[in-house]
């Protein structure tokens, strides 16, 4: 074995062969093996079965030839000299590299940034570089610029000879064509092998690199980190500054598109200027809305702020507590000293003695309602309640947190209500005893609000009111017709008349629900088919593990908690408007609208394909948007400035 290892040591090898790992049999014991399989194994003993006949295996790594080309400038009128070698040369690190193809060595893909990836290469270019001249003097140096700098140039000489290998060939024969890239954007190959831009600029007092940019392929990984390497260098700055610090050395076809493309996937940029997802379409109207039922089944309630009455004690506040049925639109005010579980739920006992126990009660997820469902729902589960409560049930049904738009229809009668006030006490300061007449009146006037169309017709009815459908009429007008009193001294009076008149209760009440279903049902789609055309959003943009912004009115933007999506709630049409999200104080929901994204696709779809496989683009594809969108702007002009001279 001594001997072995001295003789590899004296070397050099210039011929090496390539054994499979599972043809190895040194694997067996690094990888682990016990004695009984060791001395069974015919691997161990006798090796490999193609080794006694001198066959051995190829890799095609290291069989995958590519064109080694010496190329200087077109000036020079020099031919192009193409060669295969699949030896290691001992004279030029970067030359063999690029030989092989540093795109097939190394995977591009594995390395997010530009720095990296260079710095990296470097360091293989240093390690061959090592093995090259048996020393290991400079291994654990840093790394030098000039270094970085070579480094980059083999990537850029690797991706050219892959990528635009038929205008290499083009110099090689020095054909002239001319369609080719090579005539419209007068390209040359300097003396490193790189292809560079002529230009007109040979004559200015700029850089050389700025004078003749190198030619980088528009779809590919490198050229996707450079954009990224290059708006990071600009202080994340904005299209304009970005092209123009990138065309000072390298030229990109359609660059314009693929630094959109970058810019839009910034994550620095996207948490400072980032957008919120987009809402989908306007939701169908849930079913307790659009159903017929008995006034206040399915109900929504809201604190309106606070409001001031005085006292032996001085100024204390009160609120209103708005109890809203979903399908009448009536209201059921009731006036509160505080905004405590205990007070609410006796403002709950108020209302369900005097319009019935609802069945569906919707709100937001203030705590005051969330400790009152618990303590309803306890209310309802005690043994002692009677058989009407005992067979009932209230279902509460929280909306997302910061998402008021969703108990919308709750929160216009809030306004409503607002308003009403305002414009009735203005300044004023009244007891507690007015104040809660007030609010009475003002629930008197809100529910004889119309529901419907006013039409302006003397033969047309009256306009729909959620009063017509609680009792029959609207609340201002009389409650009964008038009656001679010599006629309730006739024995006869009271059954006849009574059943008559619940005959014109019923056949009251039923016109009055059939106007709801003819005239009230059908103005909630126009304002659904208005909210469409603003938003028109089909589908969802949102997934679970999105990395996201949580909106917060109070903290500045920089100061936003991140959160990670964990659970989507979509609608009964499929549509996520609200989501779960996690974030390090606990979980919790949110609308979408609130939530902005932090992780997008590194490129569009269109603007970045697998290495390897782009294709070149022409100058009349890069002159060909900026030059559209001129002519739309050129016609606008005319047609504005047409107008005016007619005018």
């Amino acid at each position: 074995m001594e001997n072995r290892v001295r003789v590899i040591k004296q070397g050099p090898f210039t011929h090496f062969k390539y054994c499979p790992t599972h043809d190895n049999p040194a694997d067996l014991l690094t990888r682990g093996i016990s004695t009984n399989e060791l001395q069974q194994s015919s691997l161990w003993s006798n090796g490999p079965p193609w080794l006694g006949q001198g066959i051995w295996p190829i890799c095609e790594q290291f069989t995958s030839a590519t064109t080694q080309t010496h190329i200087i400038d077109v000036s020079d009128s020099v031919q192009l000299s193409c060669t295969t070698d699949t030896t290691v040369n001992t004279t030029d690190t970067e030359t063999d590299m690029s030989d092989t193809g540093i795109h097939q060595i190394m995977d591009i893909k594995r390395y997010s940034c530009m720095q990296k990836l260079l710095r990296v290469t470097s360091y293989v270019m240093r390690f061959i570089k090592a093995l090259q001249e048996k020393s290991h003097d400079s291994v654990n140096e840093c790394t030098t610029v000039l270094e970085l700098d070579c480094a980059q140039k083999l990537w850029i000489k690797s991706i050219q000879q892959d990528i635009y290998s038929q205008e290499l060939h083009i110099f090689h024969k020095q054909k002239r064509v001319k369609s080719s890239l090579v005539q419209q954007l007068n390209l040359f190959i300097d003396k490193d092998g790189i292809i560079r831009c002529g230009g007109r600029l040979q004559n200015a007092n700029i850089a050389y690199d700025a004078k003749h940019p190198t030619l980088l392929p528009r779809k590919h990984y490198f050229t996707n980190l450079l954009v990224q390497r290059a708006h990071s260098l600009t202080l994340h700055g904005g299209l304009t500054r970005t092209v123009t610090f990138i065309r000072n050395t390298h030229w990109i076809p359609k660059i314009r598109q693929i630094v959109k493309s970058v810019i839009r996937s910034c994550v620095t940029c996207l948490k400072v200027e980032g957008k919120h997802y987009k809402l989908p379409i306007t939701p169908p109207l849930p079913t307790f809305r659009l159903n017929e039922a008995h006034p206040f089944t399915a109900c929504g309630v809201d604190f309106t702020g606070a409001l001031y009455y005085k006292s032996m004690n001085g100024t204390n506040k009160a609120y209103i507590c708005l109890f809203t049925c979903a399908v009448t639109r009536a209201v059921h005010l009731e006036l509160v000293t505080d905004m405590t579980a205990a007070a609410f739920l006796r403002a709950f006992r108020r209302f369900a003695g005097r319009c019935s126990l609802p069945s569906h009660m919707v709100s937001d997820n203030g705590l005051t309602f969330v400790a009152s469902s618990e303590n309803i729902k306890q209310l309802l589960e005690d043994t002692t309640i009677t058989n009407y409560l005992l067979n009932r049930n209230v279902q509460w049904t929280f909306i997302p947190k910061r998402a008021p738009w969703f108990g919308g229809f709750y929160e216009r009668l809030i306004g409503i209500t607002k308003r009403a006030l305002r414009k009735t006490l203005g300044q004023t300061l009244i007891s507690l005893d007015e104040l809660n007449t007030l609010v009475i009146e003002i629930e008197a006037a809100i529910n004889d609000r119309p529901i419907t169309y006013l039409t302006c017709e003397a033969n047309e009815p009256i306009a729909l009111t959620p009063s017509m459908l609680l009792y029959g009429r609207t609340i201002t007008s009389l409650p009964h017709r008038y009656v001679n009193p010599d006629s309730l001294s006739d024995p006869d009076y009271g059954t006849t008349e009574l059943q008559k008149r619940s005959k014109q209760l019923d056949i009251l009440f039923e016109q009055c629900w059939a106007r709801w279903r003819d005239e009230y049902l059908p103005s909630l789609r126009e304002a659904h088919i208005a909210q469409a055309k603003r938003l028109g959003q089909l589908t969802n943009e949102v997934k679970v593990g999105d990395v996201v912004l949580v909106h917060n009115d109070i903290t500045k933007r920089a100061q936003w908690p991140l959160a990670i999506v964990t659970k989507l709630n979509p609608g009964n049409d499929g549509l996520v408007r609200s989501v779960e999200i996690k974030t390090k104080t606990g979980v919790s929901n949110r609308p979408i609208t609130k939530l902005y994204p932090l992780e997008v696709a590194l490129m569009d779809n269109d603007n970045v394909a697998p290495a390897g496989n782009a294709t070149c683009d022409t100058v009349s594809d890069i002159n060909s948007r900026p030059v559209r969108q001129a002519a739309v702007r050129a016609r606008t002009l005319l047609k504005k400035w047409t107008n005016e001279l007619a005018k």
